[in-house]
């Protein structure tokens, strides 16, 4: 049986993202912040959620599914309105619409329709996290 990928699986998420979107700063998950960098413009952090994991299949190479959700943070300048967080939503959109994707033991990852969820404002700044389903398949 392979490794379980869960070092892959962040990179290759966070590759996707590096590699197709430009519109702001991009933050990962427990990474340090630029103030110069992201005032006034805002940014977006990267954060994978990983929920219960299960055997799906039987035999000498059985497959572990491990469900997750990928949330997009985007933060935007407060009294803003909502329409540069929409503008993030709408190119992170074909990023991850229905995408199946892999990097070296990370096994298969399929992911699903994103959803937009507007937080709110806290400390001067909007977030509305665009929120993606995903499966990763490993054999």
């Amino acid at each position: 049986m392979g490794l379980s990928g869960f070092e892959d699986e962040e990179h290759a998420i966070q590759n996707l993202v590096r590699d197709n979107y430009s519109a702001s700063p991009i933050v990962y998950d427990n990474t340090p912040i630029d103030d110069d960098d992201v005032r006034g413009v805002g940014y977006i952090n990267v954060v994978i959620l990983t929920g219960d994991s299960s055997q799906i299949s039987l035999g000498d190479s059985p497959v572990d599914r491990h469900p997750g959700v990928i949330v997009i943070q985007s933060f935007t300048p407060e009294n803003e309105g909502t329409r540069t967080a929409k503008a993030r939503a709408d190119l992170i959109d074909p990023i991850f619409k229905r995408k199946e994707f892999r990097l070296g033991n990370s096994g298969l990852i399929r992911t699903r329709v994103p959803t937009v969820v507007h937080v709110g404002v806290q400390d001067g700044w909007f977030q509305s996290n665009i929120e993606i389903p995903y499966i990763r398949d490993v054999q």
